[in-house]
């Protein structure tokens, strides 16, 4: 009887081995890279066609449910380029904004890119020039007390 009792011990401990070295001990293999790599370059305006020249270019990537990431450059010539490695494949926003000493943000450039596994995505992409708006205030009562008519 005691020889049954071993040879199921035995059988017991060589299954739970068995086991063990087919889960791996609970490690998971590793597992294959959905990331890619974006590349953005951007032309910055030439200093002499505008008032103030470009000193910082923030590039932000957004999309794909995952939270936005940032880059900041200062210009070294008459282009920018920003690289994000590990980007998660799918379909991203980059959004440029360039800045002059003064802090305004006088070009903006937007761009959708599509990440996929194990590629880098190159964009290149144009500033445009930041449309400005402003509200007036305008007191009209000068004008109503010498009998104009004033509407808006």
């Amino acid at each position: 009887m005691r020889g049954i009792v071993m040879k199921a011990k035995h059988l017991v401990l060589f299954v739970l081995c068995f086991i063990l070295m087919v889960t791996g001990c609970g490690k998971k293999a590793p597992a294959l890279t959905d990331e890619g790599t974006l590349t953005v370059t951007v032309a910055v305006p030439v200093a002499k066609a505008i008032d103030y020249p470009i000193t910082r270019v923030v590039a932000t990537l957004s999309g794909s449910g995952a939270s936005p990431a940032a880059q900041e450059k200062a210009p070294s010539g008459d282009q920018v380029t920003f690289t994000f490695p590990n980007v998660p494949s799918g379909t991203w926003t980059v959004t440029l904004n360039a800045y002059d000493a003064n802090g305004s943000n006088s070009f903006q450039a937007q761009g959708i890119a599509t990440i996929k596994p194990k590629l880098t995505t190159n964009l290149s992409l144009t500033f445009k020039p930041r449309l400005a708006s402003f509200r007036a205030n305008l007191d009209t009562s000068p004008l109503v007390t010498e009998g104009y008519k004033t509407s808006c």
